[in-house]
């Protein structure tokens, strides 16, 4: 578990559609959090659903940068 900020009021909202067939989005402005909300939602699910097939990629990591 990463230590991150609570966003409750965020969190009751989306987590309603957790488990829909239904694509969603989380949308805003750059540096207001929406990684770590995805990460808080990643645990919620695990808690939920410990076997539960989650990937997260971070596309910020620079991984074998070509020269």
């Amino acid at each position: 578990m990463k230590n991150y900020i609570p966003r409750p009021l965020y969190l009751k909202r989306i987590e309603p559609f957790i488990d829909k067939a239904l694509i969603k989005v989380i949308t805003g402005q750059r540096r207001i959090g929406k990684s770590y909300m995805l990460l808080q939602l990643a645990d919620v699910i695990r808690q939920k659903k410990p076997n539960a097939n989650l990937i997260y990629i971070d596309k910020e990591q620079q991984v074998g940068k070509a020269t």
